[in-house]
Parts: structure tokens; C-alpha cells; sequence
């Protein structure tokens, strides 16, 4: 049986390997973004790269966008954004843009769910605690190749649970579309709290609001083939032998995770479509 620390070795190893690759976009963003955070401090990315290395492997994940936290002054932070120029964000970071990819990093005291949501958040791993989204909660530190999740997260992912990590967010809105369209390109089912959190925003946001913020965020709109809010949470339920069926599915492949969190060394197969990550129009919602 295969150990929780050889499954966290096998994802540290397919994480390095990523980094390290001779992808131009890759080896941009290494030379140019994460290098020069490394001379400030321990780096971390966080969430959606780790992320769907984890569900899809290596071999085709796109460079889309990384999430990066230093264990570093701010104002060092800072001085590598200007170098970068990189422009703040809402949430207390900086982002900077190339024709490949899309950066955010900030210092680690700066984050938002320590400076506005009141987490304590002094180390990486404590990183596990702020994310919205339970399959974002992990983290690769790029100073000692070493990946950090939670006991239970391999298994949300491999039985398709979506739920809520951390429930305070500066963007309600914009996690309500996110949740949504995970929901519906993922094939997830959402946990107690997501649920409740989905219901809570319909009533405060009707569904063509819903709808045009997700075509002013995003390229591709996933949520206008429901009717309205019920008919969306008819197909979450999967009344009438329905469920949702995979959007735009020929432009992904299936995938085979790396490592199985049974434990058995099998490996075991995705059949949700990739989320595009790398089609979001803004960095505000």
C-alpha cells in the first residue's frame, strides 16, 4: 500500500518537472517571475497549477496561470513587481500578464485571507486554510520541492466533491460563477456548504446577472444553456436520469491522475473536462 508521503513525493516530482521544462512559456515565467521571488524569500504556488497537475498530469496541462505567495517582505515584494511591471490587484497582489500566461503573487502577510478574512497565516502550509475552493487547497513550495494538502483532499477530488475551504471571500459573485461553471466542467457535486452558498447567491443575483457577468469575465460561457437557476440546480441534481453532460469536450482529453489516493498504486481516470483556466477576461470578479 502506497503511503500519503510517497504520494506527496510522486506530485513534488511531477510539480518540478513541470517547472523545469524547456516549454518557452515555462521557462519565461521561471526566469523572469518565479527566480526573481525566490531571492526574497521561500515561494509558494498555490492552488490551480498544483492543482491540475494532480487531476491531469504533466504531459498537457497548459501554462495558464500560477498563484504565487513569498515568504518575504512586502516591500521587497513590491520592488520585484515594479522590475515586472507588474500592476496590483484587488486582493493585495500584484499581477502581471504575457502572451502564455497570467501571474498574481503577493507577500505572505499580505494576503487577503490574513490581512481581511483574519486567518493566521504566518507559514506556507497555513496557506492550506485560505483558499475558497477545497481542490485549491494545496501548496508547492519551490525552496524544498515539497507539496502540502490536507488528509482528505486527494479523496474530494477522486469522488468529485466541490466544497468550500475557507467561506469568507472578497468576491461573492465572482466564486458564485466560478462554482458554477466548476460544477458544470468538472462533472463535481458540491458539498453542504457549497450548496448552501449556491443557494444564498441566487437569491441575491438573478440568473441574467449571473449570465452576463460570466460573459464579461470569460470567453467561454458554459452557464447559458440553463434556462434559469432551477433549471441549473434540476441538472446538479440530476432529476430525470440528467446530469450535466461535459461542455466542449472535444477539446480535452481524458487523463490519467498520477498517483491513486486508495492507495493502491492504480491509477484512475478523470472523465471531466478541464476547466480553461486561461480564458478569464478580468482579475476583478
Amino acid at each position: 500500500m502506497r503511503r500519503i508521503s510517497q504520494i506527496r513525493s510522486d506530485i513534488s516530482r511531477s510539480v518540478e518537472r513541470f517547472l523545469k521544462s524547456k516549454n518557452p512559456a515555462m521557462r519565461h515565467l521561471r526566469n523572469e517571475v518565479v527566480e526573481p521571488l525566490e531571492h526574497i524569500g521561500e515561494v509558494a504556488i498555490v492552488g490551480g497549477l498544483v492543482r491540475d497537475i494532480v487531476r491531469y498530469g504533466i504531459d498537457q496541462r497548459p501554462i495558464s496561470d500560477i498563484d504565487l505567495v513569498i515568504q518575504g517582505s512586502p516591500s521587497a515584494v513590491a520592488n520585484i513587481a515594479r522590475t515586472l511591471s507588474a500592476k496590483p490587484n484587488r486582493f493585495g497582489g500584484f499581477g502581471v500578464i504575457s502572451a502564455h500566461y497570467k501571474a498574481d503573487f503577493w507577500a505572505l502577510s499580505t494576503t487577503w485571507a490574513r490581512t481581511n478574512g483574519g486567518l493566521r497565516i504566518s507559514r506556507i502550509q497555513d496557506l492550506l486554510d485560505s483558499t475558497f475552493f477545497n481542490w485549491d487547497a494545496i501548496v508547492y513550495s519551490t525552496a524544498s520541492s515539497t507539496t502540502y494538502f490536507k488528509d482528505e483532499y486527494l479523496e474530494d477530488i477522486r469522488n468529485h466533491v466541490l466544497e468550500i475551504n475557507f467561506g469568507e471571500t472578497a468576491s461573492h459573485k465572482g466564486n458564485l460563477i466560478r462554482a458554477l461553471r466548476r460544477l458544470v466542467a468538472w462533472q463535481a457535486e458540491p458539498g453542504p456548504k457549497l450548496r448552501d452558498f449556491l443557494e444564498r447567491g441566487f437569491s441575491f443575483y438573478s440568473w441574467n446577472e449571473i449570465l452576463e457577468q460570466e460573459r464579461l469575465a470569460f470567453y467561454n460561457q458554459y452557464l447559458g444553456r440553463f434556462y434559469d437557476a432551477g433549471d441549473y440546480l434540476k441538472h446538479l441534481e440530476g432529476e430525470g436520469g440528467e446530469r450535466f453532460l461535459p461542455v466542449q469536450l472535444s477539446l480535452f482529453q481524458h487523463y490519467e491522475l498520477p498517483i491513486h489516493p486508495s492507495g493502491n498504486g492504480t491509477s484512475w481516470t478523470d472523465y471531466g473536462p478541464q476547466e480553461p483556466v486561461g480564458i478569464q477576461k478580468e482579475l476583478s470578479i
